[in-house]
């Protein structure tokens, strides 16, 4: 989930995160033990989940390195499972169901427990070739699981083509020595075993090591390197994006404290700087805090624009990421409304002429048009962070920010039950006064027509050169 934009003359990702994922409809509880040894990168874990939904299509899913010592049931009886021997993968997780005497499956119980332990490669004096949200990262002074990396058990509702990740949670954290422990939502702690408990559902983010915490208004910096002015800076930049975000759409953020970490990733290329969204943290690497604010105390217009992109990830999370078009309601809408943050919030012309790199850059490129997408593996990163974006900034400057705003608003709603389309898109525009008549010519030119790529570059060059 890599939302790119220029900083400083680098290409920053801003990976996903994601946000305002799937709290399951009686929400499940995890509790139970996660020792870590950050020497080796052990996980060992003893887990269980209660209080889940009844689902008969499903998929447990647990990330490939975890070797599964046994599944229970509520009772303490061995619960048989497949998955073990030629299992399916689903991103970097391994899908495991229950099954009978005869191995047909079975539903999915209301509360099981599993052990299971796994290693992960430490880098101490030597680099990966990658380092993703996705993916279990140890360096010499941190590690960090985020929600992507499956480091927990999650579930998979096949029929609705949805994961869900979030969980209340009542957790004993344990390391190989005294050092800083964080699980998301709840305030770090200095310790060799700790106590971590939720009421809230979160998406479980780990982030262990030897690393300072500062306090800001009630938020937490983890890590950063700043002081305590900086920070208020800082956390005043994202408080003025997420206030943006709220008007257009019209929902709150939640008044949780904010947790801004950052950790050095374990990737070779030089001066890559990423972020990714596990509200209510936000996760940073390779970004310098303490000298990135200009003169007037600011941050600069990339990164409040990529603030924009991650916060968004709040309404645009795992709720639309369904069906072919997945990578577009996900990826597309919160960078188009990055745009909307940054009218708002940077100098003027920055945006005008972000617009027209971003257009200049798809001269090369060629895409199928959204009608004719059959897997959502053909929107490429090009498609969701540019092609994708411009088509929407195409959308709203045709009907107004007005109506932008209102199908907006009414695409979130929708996907609170059911899977977006490009119906629903419709369905919306009409709903929000937009002419039918209207609508269908924007869709045949900049949606439909095989030269559509042609048509978006000219109209942004047409309306901001």
């Amino acid at each position: 989930m890599h939302a790119f934009f220029k900083f400083r003359g680098l290409i920053l990702y801003m990976l996903l995160l994601m946000l305002c994922r799937n709290p399951l409809p009686a929400q499940a509880h995890l509790s139970g033990e996660v020792f870590l040894d950050l020497e080796t990168g052990l996980f060992r874990c003893k887990l269980t989940l209660s209080q889940l939904p009844q689902l008969e299509h499903y998929q447990i899913l647990l990330n490939k390195g975890m070797n599964i010592k046994y599944f229970r049931d509520q009772e303490g009886q061995l619960l048989p499972y497949e998955g073990y021997y030629g299992g399916k993968m689903r991103g970097g997780a391994l899908q495991y169901s229950f099954v009978n005497e005869e191995e047909e499956k079975i539903p999915l119980p209301s509360t099981f427990s599993v052990e299971y332990l796994g290693a992960f490669p430490r880098y101490v004096d030597s680099l990966n070739t990658f380092d993703y949200n996705g993916f279990i990262s140890i360096n010499a002074q941190t590690l960090r699981a985020a929600a992507q990396t499956v480091w927990y058990p999650q579930l998979y509702d096949e029929s609705q083509d949805r994961i869900f990740d979030l969980f209340t949670y009542d957790l004993s954290l344990k390391v190989n020595k005294e050092t800083m422990l964080f699980v998301n939502g709840s305030i770090p702690k200095k310790a060799k075993s700790a106590h971590f408990s939720s009421e809230k559902a979160r998406p479980l983010l780990l982030f262990i090591g030897d690393y300072e915490v500062i306090t800001s208004n009630g938020n937490y910096l983890l890590n950063l390197g700043v002081d305590a002015h900086t920070a208020e800076l800082v956390m005043k930049s994202m408080d003025e994006v997420k206030g943006v975000l709220s008007e257009i759409l019209k929902r709150p953020f939640t008044h949780d404290p904010i947790f801004l970490i950052n950790h050095q990733d374990v990737d070779w290329e030089a001066g890559r700087v990423w972020a990714f969204n596990q509200y209510p943290a936000l996760v940073f690497s390779g970004l310098d805090f303490a000298t990135v604010l200009n003169e007037q105390g600011q941050l600069p217009p990339p990164l409040i624009k990529g603030f924009g992109h991650e916060f968004a990830h709040n309404f645009f999370g795992l709720d639309v990421f369904r069906g072919e078009l997945a990578w577009f309601w996900l990826e597309s809408f919160p960078e188009y409304l990055s745009f909307e943050v940054a009218e708002h919030l940077c100098p003027p012309g920055y945006v005008n002429s972000l617009l027209l790199k971003m257009a200049s850059s798809l001269q090369e490129a060629s895409f199928v048009p959204l009608p004719q997408i059959e897997k959502a593996e053909e929107i490429n990163e090009a498609y969701r962070y540019v092609m994708g974006p411009l088509i929407l900034k195409c959308f709203a400057d045709t009907f107004g920010k007005a109506n932008m705003h209102s199908v907006l608003r009414k695409l979130l709603k929708y996907a609170e039950i059911q899977p977006l389309s490009l119906d629903l898109w419709k369905q919306a525009a009409m709903e929000s006064g937009i002419d039918p008549a209207a609508f269908e010519e924007f869709y045949a030119q900049y949606v439909a027509d095989p030269k559509f790529k042609e048509h978006v570059w000219e109209f942004i060059n047409k309306k901001y050169e």
